[in-house]
Order: C-alpha cells, then structure tokens, then sequence
C-alpha cells in the first residue's frame, strides 16, 4: 500500500468534496480563510492542551497556504521545492553553523542577497 504525502492527502480530500474544491479556487476567499487561521493561533486552546491546540491549527494554515499555492502555481509541491532551492541559495548552511549569531547571519544573508540581481536570482531553472 503506497502512503500518501499531505499533497496527495489534500488532493484526495478536495477531490471527494466538489463544494470545498469550488470554493477553493477563488484566491480572494482562501486568503481571507488563511488570515483567520492565522488569528486562531492567538486564540484560547478550546479545551485542548495549548501545544495540540497550536499543532491543529498551523495544520489548518498549511493546508490553506498550499491551497491557495496550488491555486496559483498549479503545482505546490514544485514551488515550495524551487523557493527552498533558493532559501539554501540565499541561507547558506555555513551561514548558520554556529560561528556566529542567528541575527548576524540573517543580516549577512540580507546583504549578500542585496549584493544579487533579483531577477537573476528569481529566474526561471
């Protein structure tokens, strides 16, 4: 039996809820959706221990980001595997070794960064 990844487990779940997937294609909606969920995170636990009740609802902000991702990139999975390529770019591990502290390396990053074209370093692969 193949196990799935939370992609397909999305996949899988908006495809056995036509309504939920209507809805999920108005960028506009799943924005406001996401920004409520994101506020729920500063929310009372609901009877839940704090750390299951933050658990479910950074869940329910990914599944809502990778909507809206899907919505716009048509393939989530390869967008968020390009922007980490480029985090891996701009971060680089030596960076955060350790050496120094993580605002220091943050801001060599920045610099670094700044010293690049934008466009050169968004382009295309």
């Amino acid at each position: 039996m193949k196990i799935l990844n939370a992609f397909e487990i999305q996949k899988n779940f908006l495809d056995d809820r036509p309504v939920m997937k209507d809805q999920n294609k108005d960028m506009t909606a799943l924005l406001a959706m996401l920004s409520r969920e994101v506020e729920e995170l500063f929310e009372e636990p609901h009877g839940m221990s704090p750390e299951k009740y933050m658990e479910q609802e950074l869940a329910d902000v990914a599944i809502l980001a990778f909507s809206a991702l899907q919505l716009l990139t048509g393939d989530a999975d390869l967008a968020i595997r390009e922007k980490q390529a480029r985090n891996s770019l701009r971060y680089e591990a030596w960076m955060f070794d350790g050496r120094m502290s993580y605002d220091e390396a943050k801001n060599l990053a920045k610099n670094n960064f700044g010293a690049r074209e934008n466009a050169e370093f968004y382009a295309d692969y």
